[in-house]
């Protein structure tokens, strides 16, 4: 292996580690005790200081967990399939949005509730959708801009 070769791989390497965020040992401490044996752990800091943590424990069946910065548990997301959401709110989003094309749900655990997060395909654009005390839908902003800059790297 020549010199070159050596010089490009340790520059690589510095650059991905230097790009992994450094998550505080409370929430990873918090993060080791909720779940055990995680697999394939990624970990994003978003711009309200939100520690979001991706996994898997059993393969294909990822979750999505928030701390915040002192460790303490937010919320847990995890992708269900569609015959586990109750029908009058498939019913609901065809008839509020009968050109929705429906991609992925979610449902989303945190403290005080439960709810079911939407992503659907709509007039091109890609919005993710929630059901109000009324069952109303409503766009979660922060959700959808997530989902429209999101690309999904497959693992086997």
């Amino acid at each position: 292996m020549n010199l070159k070769t050596v010089f490009k791989a340790a520059f690589l390497l510095l650059l991905v580690i230097s790009c992994s965020p450094k998550v505080p040992f409370e929430v990873q401490e918090s993060f080791t005790k909720q779940f055990k044996n995680p697999q394939d752990v990624c970990w994003l800091k978003t711009h309200d200081s939100t520690w979001e943590v991706s996994f898997y424990q059993r393969k294909f069946y990822y979750k999505t967990v928030a701390y915040s910065d002192s460790g303490k548990w937010m919320s847990t997301r995890i992708e269900v399939s569609e015959d586990s959401v109750p029908k009058q709110l498939l019913s609901a989003l065809t008839k509020q949005v009968p050109e929705a094309f429906l991609i992925k749900i979610y449902n989303k655990n945190t403290s005080e509730n439960n709810q079911y997060q939407l992503e659907i395909l709509s007039k091109g654009k890609v919005y993710v959708v929630a059901f109000d005390t009324t069952s109303k839908l409503v766009v979660l902003e922060k959700e959808t801009d997530r989902a429209r800059n999101d690309f999904v790297i497959e693992n086997d």
